[in-house]
């Protein structure tokens, strides 16, 4: 990521967060990490992620102002996985052969599977939403690449 970049991930993220009444408390950045609070305990790393582009989304651009912290956070994480899922994707097209539901610290996440058996793991405060795309995907298309699954679900209006 660029230095320019990273401004402007922090120009985005302080104007969603500085104007919106929901939020009290801001999100922590250092360097390329947002963290959800002071605590440290979730972060998303940004390294390669330009998040003006979030509100390509036109449900998420009309209502970002109006998100609570947690949800703000959550959308951010979903777009930052995606990302990652598509750009692996760019370099290594492959198919999606299994998504399963995890738990882990009373925690849900999705693990998804490619047909070279790499798994990816899918952190969501709605995996069943995660899995009703990939199903519906699955069902009309066939094969599901990692490509087409992650756009599915950046396209997605995912709130809590």
């Amino acid at each position: 990521m660029t230095n320019k970049m990273m401004i402007e991930n922090e120009l985005y993220i302080n104007e969603w967060t500085n104007n919106n009444p929901f939020i009290k408390e801001p999100f922590l950045i250092e360097g390329t990490i947002l963290y959800k609070d002071s605590s440290k305990q979730e972060k998303i790393d940004l390294t390669n992620i330009y998040l003006p582009d979030i509100l390509k989304n036109k449900h998420l651009r009309e209502r970002i102002g109006m998100l609570d912290k947690d949800t703000l956070f959550e959308i951010i994480n979903l777009y930052a996985q995606t990302e990652e899922i598509l750009n692996k994707e760019l370099t290594t097209p492959t198919t999606v052969i299994s998504c399963t539901l995890k738990k882990e610290n009373d925690k849900f996440f999705i693990v998804f599977e490619d047909s070279e058996h790499k798994k990816y793991r899918f952190n969501t405060a709605q995996p069943e939403t995660i899995i009703n795309i990939y199903e519906t995907l699955k069902n009309k298309k066939g094969d599901v690449t990692l490509t087409e699954l992650g756009s599915e679900i950046k396209n997605a209006t995912i709130t809590k």
